[in-house]
């Protein structure tokens, strides 16, 4: 009996190291699951990085062409104020060209009808030839 107490125990003991040695290795497993988890979240994490990095470059340089595209657009904005300030200004001259275009134009034409009015007035007073006048002065001579 003591034997079977003997032999029990030591079977029992086989099968505790047995269990022991299965929960080891699946514990190992675990572990090195665990590790190549690790690792792929690693490797991920750095390609992560790397993607904001690059991204971050394009969004410092797509910023850089904004303000340099508002800038250029302020600058388009000025000249446009300028170009529409002198096209005012060129306007306003038309329009006092034009006037003064219409007062000389007024003035021509009444200048032109007491031209015309002065010629008809010396076209009805009677012409006399200068060679008819000696004959009328010697015949009044007579």
């Amino acid at each position: 009996s003591g034997g079977f107490n003997a032999e029990y125990g030591v079977r029992q003991s086989e099968q505790d190291l047995d269990a022991e040695i299965k929960r080891r290795m699946d514990a190992e497993k675990a572990v090195k699951k665990l590790e190549r988890v690790i690792k792929e979240n690693a490797f991920n994490a750095e390609e992560d990085h790397k993607t904001i990095q690059r991204q971050q470059a394009t969004i410092d340089m797509n910023n850089n062409k904004i303000k340099s595209l508002k800038r250029n657009l302020d600058d388009s904005e000025t000249q446009v104020s300028q170009l529409q300030s002198k096209l005012r200004k060129a306007q306003a001259e038309l329009a006092e060209a034009e006037e003064r275009a219409d007062l000389a134009e007024s003035s021509l034409s009444r200048a032109a009808g007491r031209n015309r009015a002065a010629a008809g007035r010396i076209a009805r007073t009677e012409y006399v030839p200068r060679n008819s006048r000696n004959k009328q002065d010697d015949e009044e001579e007579e």
